[in-house]
């Protein structure tokens, strides 16, 4: 599928993405219900450090490297055989380097911690090289664009997980240990699915390419230089909320997780729609195609999460209320602020996509910095005077300084050079830095601008 020239394949793949993800949430608010109900408050809490400890470090752990087999699967210069066979020893490595980090980790949590707390924590070191391994084949599915694959594998860890957690609150049993093991499983047995889907894909559509894969240091050089652009500050590691606690008051905090259940929705559609952007814009046959897959999915990108974020507006005050409780009103005004940073946030992550998909990995890290970098003086100065909203908007103006930095570096691209993908054993991927000249595209081997062989 071309970025240039299927936009109704494009358009489904879109709308695929968009459902799954939905799709996802709906399971993953059944199986938050699940595993309180059947914990209770503190093992709850207890699953929950330990599950987010796994996951940061599984995401972290990659240094982004699946993120360099998407791209150059998708961009047509190397075959997915190749590329997995090109990164496979730093991904050992990687993974080696993880599991003793990962073991250094729980130990400093749970050390003191009784005995069901302990063995659930060493279960969960199971879960890592499972959630490793399954980013490495969805980036083989991505990269060749079999989406309708790619969606239902990334659906079916929680899936598993969810249907396990049914089977013990049927059953009436279920500890931390026990539910634990059912993550561990689940997980396991997810991205064991995913791999052989992966290698059965390509045994049955070949795995032959063009080229020999790049450089095991251009895979890394290219997954560094996107690594936060994909795997967010706010998103992932929850860091505003962490600011929220610290800076204001935990009734502060309590509010405002309430009001982002809304602001979610329109992240949500941004990541959806990035996911096929990327590939896509990396597989578009010229500078032209490119530029226009870039516009096209920042189109998709702006009017979806616009109308969203303004029915969400409309809705807000009367969805709050009636889904929290009237005791959550304050939170009214503060989640309709956020949505304005979400409708930024969303739509600079479909350009952070197409970026990486053009060429330039590093524009979605430097637009992630820049929001932190934005973030801190926006709260002191609005914080200590207008409460939670003072919060709420320095977060959007940290969004839209992210989205800034993201459009404005793909207009000094395209005015330089056009959205270029290099060769691929070109050794730098970067954008040029907004203003500061100092990081340039690589001039391309093919004189005449088109797709470099």
């Amino acid at each position: 599928m071309s970025a240039g020239g299927c936009p109704g394949s494009v358009r489904a793949a879109i709308a695929g993405s968009v459902l799954a993800s939905f799709g996802l949430q709906a399971v993953v608010l059944v199986s938050g219900v699940l595993a309180a109900r059947l914990l209770g408050v503190t093992d709850r809490g207890n699953l929950a450090l330990l599950w987010v400890v796994a996951i940061v470090l599984a995401q972290l752990g990659t240094l982004s490297v699946p993120a360099a087999v998407t791209y150059f699967v998708a961009e047509g210069s190397a075959s997915a055989g190749a590329m997995l066979r090109s990164v496979k020893r730093v991904a050992v490595l990687q993974l080696a380097a993880l599991i003793v980090v990962h073991a250094l980790i729980l130990w400093g949590i749970v050390h003191d911690e009784a005995a069901d707390v302990q063995v659930a924590a060493l279960i969960t070191l199971l879960p890592v090289p499972a959630l490793f391994a399954h980013q490495y084949g969805q980036a083989v599915l991505q990269g060749r664009h079999r989406f309708r694959l790619y969606n239902r594998q990334r659906a079916l860890p929680l899936v598993l997980y969810s249907l396990g957690l049914g089977g013990a609150f049927v059953l009436g049993s279920g500890n931390l240990v026990g539910i634990a093991a059912i993550w561990a499983g689940a997980t396991a047995l997810g991205a064991g699915s995913t791999l052989l889907v992966a290698w059965v894909d390509l045994r049955r559509h070949g795995v032959s390419g063009p080229g020999p894969a790049p450089p095991t240091r251009t895979s890394l050089r290219f997954g560094l230089r996107s690594l936060l652009g994909t795997f967010t500050g706010f998103e992932q590691l929850l860091l505003d909320q962490a600011i929220v606690a610290l800076a204001l008051s935990t009734e502060a905090l309590g509010l405002y997780v309430v009001a982002i259940a809304f602001s979610n929705l329109p992240r949500l559609v941004g990541q959806s729609i990035g996911i096929v952007a990327f590939p896509a814009v990396a597989r578009a046959a010229s500078e032209r195609r490119t530029r226009r897959a870039v516009l096209r999915f920042f189109v998709i990108g702006a009017i979806a999460s616009g109308l969203l974020v303004g029915a969400l507006e409309l809705a807000v005050p009367t969805l709050l209320p009636l889904f929290f409780g009237t005791e959550f009103h304050e939170a009214v005004l503060v989640a309709q602020i956020l949505l304005v940073g979400a409708l930024c946030q969303s739509v600079r992550r479909v350009l952070s996509d197409a970026a990486r998909g053009a060429g330039y990995p590093l524009l979605g890290t430097v637009a992630e910095v820049s929001s932190l970098a934005v973030l801190l003086p926006a709260m002191l100065l609005l914080a200590p005077t207008h409460g939670l909203s003072g919060m709420a908007v320095a977060l959007d103006i940290a969004a839209g300084a992210g989205l800034a930095v993201v459009g404005i570096g793909l207009l000094v691209a395209a005015a330089r050079r056009g959205p270029k993908r290099p060769a691929h054993g070109t050794e730098d991927y970067s954008l040029p830095l907004v203003g500061a000249g100092i990081i340039e595209p690589q001039p391309s081997a093919d004189a005449g601008g088109g797709r470099t062989p």
